[in-house]
Order: structure tokens, then C-alpha cells, then sequence
């Protein structure tokens, strides 16, 4: 009976430092706060800019960076909610905005960079120019605009700031539709379409409101007649984060990389298009170098 005794404590000692040891040697993962998952489109345009003029300024304050991406820049903010990425470059604050109402998120923007505009195209017009444009217009004449709703809302404010229709006053400009326009007084009737067809559809329409991305892509990003000059910094595309992240060290250390020599001087050369882009005022203030576009 002691024996049987004996064995059975023996076993369970025995079990008992074999479950410590395996407890003690399990590896936990635990996060790399080195290693920040940036989102991206697929596009020419803003990977372009993190790759030239972010990736290596941030490298070297010792951070691994891995990039994710997508085809549709829309699914960034989902990914970013569920912690599938630490940040993404892709949008800008008006269309976040739509999104965390939209989808009840809790998203803000870090810092914003310099950022591709619109430009108004046309292949089936004569105008080189905002005033020969205004001559040329014809009542009737249809102009393809962007669909989706914080573009939509960013085009109608482009044509208002040129002069071509006038929205209604008591309305939040940010969600503006074509419902919302109170004057349009050349008579042009707008065709929202999916952005990337903007280039596209040129041969059928009055002109088209080609974003940077989309004119790049298909090389006409040289022959826009009037090019938008963001008045409102929200329509400016930048770093968007958690909430919850924005005083975490590496969110500090990105935006000092955003904010570095390096990255301006990369912003400026010659070689690449982003010297086209419009100036955040932080970067104007800070480097001196003015947004001078004219129309």
C-alpha cells in the first residue's frame, strides 16, 4: 500500500516539473514595438513618396519596416482597425472622417505630406486654359467626376473654387453631393464615375477630373488645363493611425522622419513628381518653400 503510495506521489512530481519546465520554456510572442506594418495602395503615386522619401529616414532610428498592399485603398481603414497594420499612407482627412462615421472607427491623422491634387483634362476641347475653358463650355457639356463620396465632395469643391457652379450655403461642403449645387452656370452636367476610369473616358466627355495617381499612370499628367489648388488642408493625404497610437514612440519617430531633411530633399528632386504635389503648411512654414500654383 506505501509503495502504491510512493508511485502515485512520484508520478505526480514527476508531471508536476515536467509541466513547469514546458511552461518554462514556451516562448510568448510578444509584439516588436521595432516593427511597423505600413499600409499602401497599389498606385504610383504615395508608395512612391513612403519608398523615396520616408522608408529609409525611418529606417534609421532603428525601426524594421513591413509593407502591406492593397488594391483598393478602402480596405486600409478596416486594417488598420483590426491592428492587421500600425499606419497607412493613403488617404486624407476628409475621407477618413467619412469612414470612422461611416464605420464607427477610431482613427486620426498623424501628419499629413505633400499631396497629388486634380487636375481638370480634356481631349475633346481646345482650352489650354481656366478663362479659354470658360468660353469654350457649352450648356450640356458633360464632365466626369469622381463617385465615391469624400472625392465627390472634394470635385464639387474644385469646380466651385473655379468658378464653374456655386453649392448651397448652409451644407456641410464635406459630403457635398450634386444634389447640393445651387448654381451652375455654364450648364454642365457631371457624370460621377469610378476614379481610376478617369483618365478613360476622355473621348466622351466635355473633361474629366483626373487625380495625380490616375494622370501618372497614364502619362497625361502634363497636359491638365487647371490643376486644384487645395484650399482646405483636409483634402491633404497623410499618416493615418489608431487613436490610441498617436503618442506611441514610433508614431513620434515617424513623423519626425516625415519632418526630416531627407525627406524633404527627396520631395524636391527634380527626378521624381512629387515637387508637384500640394505643400502641407507645416512643410511650407518649415522648409520656407511655397505652394506658388497659379491657374
Amino acid at each position: 500500500m506505501t509503495d502504491n503510495r510512493l508511485t502515485v506521489v512520484s508520478l505526480l512530481l514527476s508531471f508536476s516539473l515536467l509541466c513547469g519546465c514546458s511552461s518554462g520554456n514556451k516562448t510568448v510572442e510578444q509584439p516588436d514595438e521595432k516593427t511597423v506594418i505600413v499600409g499602401l495602395a497599389y498606385s504610383a503615386t504615395y508608395p512612391e513618396l513612403f519608398k523615396h522619401a520616408v522608408k529609409n529616414a525611418f529606417e534609421k532610428k532603428g525601426y524594421k519596416v513591413v509593407i502591406k498592399q492593397v488594391n483598393n485603398g478602402n480596405m486600409l481603414n478596416s486594417s488598420l482597425a483590426r491592428k492587421d497594420i500600425d499606419c497607412h499612407l493613403s488617404g486624407h482627412t476628409a475621407w477618413m472622417e467619412f469612414a470612422v462615421e461611416r464605420d464607427h472607427l477610431d482613427l486620426s491623422m498623424l501628419i499629413t505630406v505633400p499631396s497629388s491634387i486634380y487636375g481638370l483634362h480634356t481631349t475633346t476641347l481646345k482650352a489650354r486654359n481656366l478663362a479659354e475653358l470658360k468660353q469654350e463650355l457649352k450648356r450640356g457639356d458633360v464632365v466626369a467626376i469622381p463617385n465615391d463620396p469624400s472625392n465627390l465632395a472634394r470635385g464639387l469643391i474644385f469646380l466651385e473654387d473655379i468658378g464653374l457652379l456655386k453649392l448651397k450655403d448652409d451644407i456641410n461642403k464635406y459630403y457635398a453631393t450634386d444634389k447640393d449645387i445651387a448654381e451652375n452656370p455654364y450648364g454642365i452636367v457631371l457624370k460621377p464615375i469610378d476614379s481610376a476610369q478617369s483618365a478613360r473616358v476622355l473621348e466622351s466627355v466635355a473633361f474629366s477630373l483626373v487625380f495625380g495617381t490616375e494622370a501618372y499612370n497614364a502619362n497625361i499628367i502634363s497636359s491638365r488645363i487647371v490643376r486644384e489648388i487645395i484650399t482646405d488642408e483636409r483634402f491633404l493625404v497623410g499618416f493615418i493611425v489608431r487613436t490610441e497610437d498617436l503618442e506611441k514612440t514610433w508614431a513620434t519617430d515617424l513623423i519626425e522622419a516625415v519632418r526630416s531633411e531627407e525627406f524633404k530633399n527627396a520631395v524636391e528632386d527634380k527626378r521624381y513628381i512629387f515637387n508637384d504635389f500640394q505643400r502641407p503648411q507645416w512643410y511650407v512654414d518649415l522648409w520656407g518653400i511655397p505652394n506658388d500654383f497659379v491657374n
